[in-house]
């Protein structure tokens, strides 16, 4: 059985640092900061995004390639700690609905994380981009190592390398009330193999990148296809059921199918002095949206992960 890839946490050492280190920043770091590293986030947002469109793109030929399903890493690691946790587990939207946590990693931490909502209706779907620097409560989890980690105050990306996925996914449970259904770890750089592939897109978008590997001949090309998928598909860890290409396409082809005008990419609502912080009163309104499969509008999230004519926040291929 392959191992999930979980990375391990390395705490900083904060005895070696000199106390010249623990200067007071500048009044205003935060906004300039966040400023300077906005654009590069929604890149890494929309790549994470960009994965499940992908996913959905090649139609027939992934029929015949059920070979690649070993690939795949079945993370039964995290099944088995959130069957512990079952009781503290927020209940489960109603209906049709599905809750899939899209986790974007770059050096073995989590670069993106991605939250997508698809109405039971199939008539709308919602991604909600949260940063990984988010400050939320995280509960008693699992290490990695196996050793018993307090509940604290600390990063989602924290989360993540400390606890792994199940932390991750309790943790985002505990400050939604949205339960997860599904989740994807999916390493980015792989993007920009696929747009190598296709001969390149720029600026390209969600849209424009699926068309351009539907319509490229990739698909039809075996000898271009099977290598295209075997990245893909070793690039993907997954949960217990959606551990094959049968069962991802079958996912894309509902996300494929709601309608573009009803497709939502926000960002959850933070504070402006403080991105790290949940602005709460909007933030829980949206979340309470998306638990009882409410619609969604632009304006229940943060600033928009994608708009229309935005080339800098559509642009995958820099």
């Amino acid at each position: 059985m392959r191992v999930p890839r979980q990375p391990a946490y390395h705490a900083p050492d904060r005895a070696a640092e000199p106390e010249s280190a623990c200067r007071v920043p500048p009044a205003g770091w935060r906004r300039r900061w966040w400023r300077r590293s906005w654009r590069r986030v929604r890149l890494r947002w929309v790549a994470a995004a960009l994965a499940l469109v992908v996913l959905g793109s090649a139609t027939a030929g992934w029929c015949y390639l059920r070979g690649l399903d070993g690939n795949i890493v079945t993370d039964v690691t995290t099944a088995d700690e959130l069957e512990r946790h079952r009781a503290e587990r927020p209940a489960r939207t109603p209906g049709e609905a599905k809750n899939i946590l899209v986790i974007g990693v770059g050096d073995r931490s989590p670069d993106t994380v991605l939250l997508f909502h698809l109405a039971g209706d199939r008539r709308s779907a919602t991604a909600v981009a949260l940063p990984r620097a988010l400050a939320v409560d995280v509960p008693r989890c699992t290490g990695v190592d196996g050793t018993g980690l307090a509940a604290r105050r600390a990063t989602l990306d924290a989360a993540y390398a400390s606890g792994g996925a199940a932390c991750l996914i309790r943790t985002l449970e505990g400050v939604s009330g949205i339960r997860v259904d599904h989740h994807l770890i999916v390493d980015y750089a792989v993007l920009g193999q696929l747009a190598d592939a296709v001969g390149g897109v720029e600026p390209c978008t969600l849209d424009a990148l699926a068309r351009k590997i539907a319509s490229s001949g990739v698909l039809l090309n075996p000898a271009k296809l099977l290598p295209l998928l075997d990245d893909l598909t070793s690039s993907i860890t997954s949960d217990t059921e959606l551990n094959s290409l049968r069962e991802l396409y079958d996912l894309m082809r509902e996300v494929r199918a709601v309608p573009r005008d009803e497709l939502r990419f926000l960002t959850v609502p933070t504070e402006r002095r403080d991105p790290s912080v949940l602005a709460e009163a909007e933030a829980d309104a949206l979340f309470a949206r998306l638990r009882e499969d409410r619609p969604v509008s632009k304006e229940d999230g943060g600033p928009p992960l994608v708009t229309s004519g935005d080339a800098a926040a559509n642009t995958m291929c820099e």
